[in-house]
């Protein structure tokens, strides 16, 4: 199958930035109490390309599922929502050595990504990202089946979520981690 012929997704999404390991416990623990489904931890690198427009990302990780996935979203600190296509990768190498060599890398995210699902409809994402921090996000996925829980629903859920989490407007994050990575590599000329 190729990237193109993946079927499109669709998800409202929302990132924030957790204070130290404190708010990484603490969501943890929130989690929990909501019940949600905890579906373990796991080791990713997210190889992110130079493509222009799109967003493409490479991802490999300790569960053995690799994805080449290409996505759109507006960067806003808000709820959003991020369509995209994601392909299922058995050779995870090859692929990043051709993307790199067409391409060009734009940046290497290192993660530790404990996932829990809620309500079978978001993905809460606790991250701890080498270089970053710890970052919370709720990723409500839309569904056709689901026809009855569309984006007004799904921006609901995550309103909830961010309530019982306990994120406020400073903690939100508008940009992808390769955006953040990247902002913080860069060095003030002059010194």
């Amino acid at each position: 199958m190729s990237l193109s012929a993946a079927p499109l997704r669709v998800n409202v999404e929302l990132k924030a930035r957790l204070a130290g390991a404190v708010g990484r416990d603490r969501a943890l623990d929130v989690a929990r109490a909501l019940r949600a489904a905890d579906l373990g931890e796991f080791e990713q690198v997210d190889t992110y390309f130079t493509t222009g427009r799109e967003r493409m990302k490479l991802r490999e990780s300790s569960s053995g599922e690799h994805m080449l996935i290409r996505y759109s979203r507006a960067d806003q600190p808000a709820a959003r929502k991020s369509q995209f296509r994601m392909m299922p990768l058995t050779e995870p190498a090859s692929f990043k050595a051709i993307l790199t060599k067409q391409w060009g890398v734009k940046a290497v995210v290192r993660k530790r990504r404990h996932l829990f699902l809620w309500e079978d409809r978001v993905r809460i994402h606790i991250d701890r990202v080498d270089g970053l921090g710890d970052f919370l996000e709720f990723e409500a996925m839309l569904d056709a089946s689901r026809p009855d829980y569309d984006e007004a629903a799904a921006t609901l859920d995550i309103a909830h979520l961010r309530h019982d989490f306990g994120i406020g407007d400073d903690d939100l994050v508008a940009t992808s981690y390769s955006t953040l990575a990247l902002e913080s590599q860069d060095v003030p000329s002059g010194t």
